[in-house]
């Protein structure tokens, strides 16, 4: 997956020094720093970071301001805003002003870890996928689908065996993702797997079975299974594939 780069607004270099360390723990890049205000719009559209913290009290250019020309740009950064001030009514403010996120100064690892973590959820939540499923029991496809839904993923075919999987990548559009069960009626997981890599070497399958033996697991891999997943489905176990589909995606 690649690194959260961020830019760091404050006038004063210590703290911009003790964020920047602590960023890098989170492997965090920080692509460039500012005193003030000053030149962060012109550095946030050149660089489009993903994350911009943001001290609200700053001499010629404050926070506010920058927060509220943010508003104007189609790139427009998670934007955390670091304040000593800790009362509600600023806090409420600058989140209806378009900050994600606020965070009260002394700050700590712990403070920024947490915005890192609500980063990446809101970038997962609003990402969105598309899958295929083959799997020959009505109440596994059922599963299945439901817990991709509540990953914001969409089935767009559900198969009951290989051969009916493989037809529909033929003649539609390839889906992002493609769950294979390996123990499947007219044509078995991994056959389909064989052929889909015939027509496409960048499709993305993730293998399904009830086995997860390491014999089992190392010949899907060999196969080219992109991933593995062990029945009964759990949600962590399909956020898991979709991360490695995100990772194989960020590759290119």
């Amino acid at each position: 997956m690649a690194r959260i780069t961020a830019i760091i607004v404050d006038d004063v270099a210590q703290l911009r020094q003790l964020l920047r360390s602590v960023l890098k723990r989170y492997d965090c890049d920080v692509v460039a720093e500012f005193g003030d205000g000053n030149g962060v719009l012109a550095a946030t559209e050149e660089t489009k970071p993903d994350i911009v913290f943001l001290d609200l009290d700053m001499p010629n250019t404050s926070g506010q301001s920058v927060l509220a020309s943010f508003a104007a740009l189609a790139h427009h950064p998670y934007t955390v805003v670091v304040s000593g001030d800790s009362r509600r009514q600023t806090r409420d403010l600058v989140l209806d002003a378009g900050a994600h996120a606020f965070i009260t100064k002394p700050f700590t690892s712990q403070n920024v870890g947490a915005v890192i973590e609500a980063f990446n959820a809101s970038k997962e939540a609003a990402q969105s996928y598309t899958a295929l499923i083959a799997d020959d029991e009505d109440i596994m496809r059922d599963l299945l689908s439901n817990v991709l839904k509540k990953q914001n993923c969409t089935v767009v075919h559900a198969a009951a065996n290989g051969q009916e999987a493989l037809s529909y990548l033929v003649n539609n559009p390839a889906p992002d993702i493609v769950f294979l069960d390996i123990d499947m009626p007219v044509l078995d997981g991994l056959s389909t797997l064989k052929k889909i890599r015939e027509i496409s070497a960048s499709q993305f399958c993730a293998m399904v079975s009830a086995h997860s033996s390491f014999a089992n697991v190392k010949l899907a891999m060999d196969q080219g299974s992109n991933g593995f997943i062990v029945k009964p489905y759990q949600d962590e176990k399909i956020r898991q594939v979709l991360k490695q589909f995100r990772a194989k995606q960020a590759k290119g």
